[in-house]
C-alpha cells in the first residue's frame, strides 16, 4: 500500500510483546535537508530515501522549481539543471516545516529567494528567526511580508553566532553560504548526526566545509558542486521508536542497520529504566527484563535526549513502577499526547513543560479507546500505547505517522502486534 493512500486511522489489540528483528529506514532528519539542498547542484542521485509523504512533498517541489527525474524504490534521481527561481507558495509550504530550507539553497544558487511561511507538525513555536537573522548578519537582505519570506544577496560572507544550535537555522546558513565569494564562520551550531551528514554530502561534491571545532564551521566559497550519488544515514528516531516497542511490550526487539552512537542519550534512559540493552557495531537490542523504573529525563541539543524520542519515552514512564518527571525544554507544545494518555488511565500531572507521569492506580492498567494523533511522534506513540493497553485501542489522524514511518504497523505486525488499518 503506498504511504499516499494508505487509511487515516488503525485498530490496535493490545497485550500483544513484540519479538525479532527488524531493519531501520533512511532518516527522515537527513533526507529532507539533503533534498532541500538540490538548488545548489545539477544533478544528484540520493539513495536509501524512506518512503515518506515529507519526502514526496520535497521531491514535488524540487519538480515544481524545474526539476527532473524520479522517487522510485527509494531512490531520489533528479536533474535540476533548468530549474528557476520560482516562489515556493503556501501549497508547498503549508505541508512541510522543511520547505523553509529551500531559503538558503535558492539563495546561493539565484541570488534571491521566496517561500512562504513554512507548516508541519503542529509542536510548539519554531520562528524562523535564527535563520533570517543569520542571512542578515552574513549580508543578505530580508523581507517579510504577505505570508512570504524574501531574501536576497550577492554573495554571503562574514561570521554569525546562532544565539541557540538551531538545527534548521545550521543547514540553511550552510546551503546559502556553499558559493560565498570569500568565506562564512558559523558558531554555536547544532551538532546533531544529520548535520554531520549533510556537511559529508557536499564536501563529497566538491563544497570547502570544515570543522574547526565541534561547534564552529568554516565554509569556504567554491564555483560549483559535482554530481553525485549519495546513501541517507539509518534513522535513529525510528531506531528508538521500535526499541521502544519491544520494552513496552515486554518483549525483546534487535534493530539492525542503525547507528548505535546517534543514541547515547536514549539509551541510557532506556538502561535506566530497567530494559537490558545490548549494541553492536551496527545494531541494538533491547529486552524487557522486568518491572521498569521511574527516571527524570529533560530534552535538549545534540548530544542531550532528543525531543523526537520525549513522547515514545513517556508511554515507558506511563508504565513505570514509580514515577518520572519529563521535561520538554526544545518546544512549547509537544504534551498534548498526555492527554490521551490521561484518557487510557495513565496518571499524569502537567506543569507549563514538565509533566511527572506514573501508571495507572488501575489494576488493570491503561485500558484501550478511541485516541488521535497530533503530530508525527505522538501518532507512533499511541500506537505503542495501544500495544500495551488491556482491550483495543483505535489511533486516529495517522496521516502524521507517515510523514515520518514507513512501513511503520507493517513492521510491528511482523514482530508479533496485532494492528489492522480501518
Amino acid at each position: 500500500m503506498s504511504v499516499l493512500t494508505k487509511s487515516d486511522s488503525v485498530v490496535v489489540s493490545g497485550q500483544t510483546p513484540l519479538f525479532g528483528t527488524v531493519t531501520t529506514q533512511g532518516s527522515k532528519n537527513s533526507a529532507l535537508p539533503l533534498l532541500a539542498s538540490l538548488p545548489l547542484f545539477d544533478e544528484v542521485e540520493i539513495a536509501n530515501c524512506p518512503d515518506l509523504t515529507d519526502i514526496h512533498v520535497m521531491v514535488d517541489t524540487l519538480k515544481y522549481l524545474g526539476a527532473t527525474g524520479s522517487f522510485s524504490d527509494g531512490v531520489v534521481k533528479l536533474n535540476l539543471r533548468n530549474i528557476m527561481n520560482r516562489p515556493i507558495s503556501e501549497e508547498f509550504t503549508n505541508k512541510l516545516r522543511a520547505s523553509s530550507l529551500f531559503l538558503g539553497s535558492l539563495l546561493a544558487r539565484f541570488g534571491e529567494a521566496r517561500v512562504g511561511m513554512p507548516g508541519g507538525c503542529v509542536i510548539g513555536s519554531r520562528p524562523l528567526d535564527i535563520h533570517l537573522n543569520g542571512f542578515k548578519s552574513l549580508g543578505a537582505e530580508v523581507d517579510k511580508g504577505a505570508g512570504n519570506i524574501t531574501v536576497t544577496s550577492n554573495g554571503l560572507e562574514g561570521q554569525f553566532t546562532l544565539p541557540l544550535p538551531s538545527v534548521g537555522a545550521t543547514q540553511n546558513l550552510i546551503y546559502a553560504s556553499v558559493f560565498s565569494p570569500s568565506e562564512v564562520k558559523l558558531h554555536n551550531i547544532a551538532i546533531e548526526p544529520e548535520i554531520f551528514e549533510l556537511v559529508d554530502f557536499l564536501n563529497a561534491a566538491g563544497a570547502n566545509i570544515t570543522f574547526e571545532n565541534p561547534k564552529t564551521l568554516t565554509i569556504r566559497g567554491v564555483k560549483r558542486l559535482n554530481p553525485i550519488q549519495f546513501n541517507v544515514q539509518p534513522d535513529r528516531i525510528e531506531a528508538f521508536t521500535l526499541l521502544v516497542a519491544g520494552v513496552a511490550t515486554k518483549g525483546s526487539v534487535k534493530v539492525t542497520h542503525c547507528r548505535p552512537e546517534h543514541l547515547t542519550a536514549p539509551l541510557q534512559a532506556l538502561e535506566a529504566m530497567g530494559a537490558k540493552v545490548e549494541v553492536g557495531d551496527d545494531w541494538i537490542e533491547a529486552s524487557y527484563i522486568g518491572p521498569l523504573k521511574g527516571i527524570q529525563v529533560e530534552t535538549g541539543f545534540y548530544p542531550a535526549f532528543p525531543t523526537d524520542c520525549q513522547q515514545q519515552i513517556s508511554i515507558l514512564m506511563a508504565l513505570a513502577e514509580t514515577p518520572s518527571i519529563l521535561s520538554e525544554k526544545v518546544f512549547n507544545s509537544r504534551f498534548r499526547h498526555l492527554d490521551e494518555l490521561r484518557n487510557m488511565g495513565a496518571e499524569i500531572k502537567i506543569n507549563d513543560n514538565s509533566a511527572v507521569i506514573q501508571r495507572s492506580e488501575n489494576e488493570r492498567g491503561m485500558i484501550g479507546c478511541k485516541v488521535d494523533s497530533y503530530d508525527l511522534r505522538g501518532a507512533a506513540s499511541m500506537i505503542i500505547a495501544g500495544m500495551v493497553s488491556e482491550g483495543v485501542t483505535t489511533v486516529q489522524s495517522l496521516r502524521y505517522l507517515y510523514r515520518g514511518y514507513e512501513e511503520f504497523i507493517e513492521k510491528l505486525n511482523r514482530l508479533g502486534a496485532e494492528i489492522s488499518y480501518r
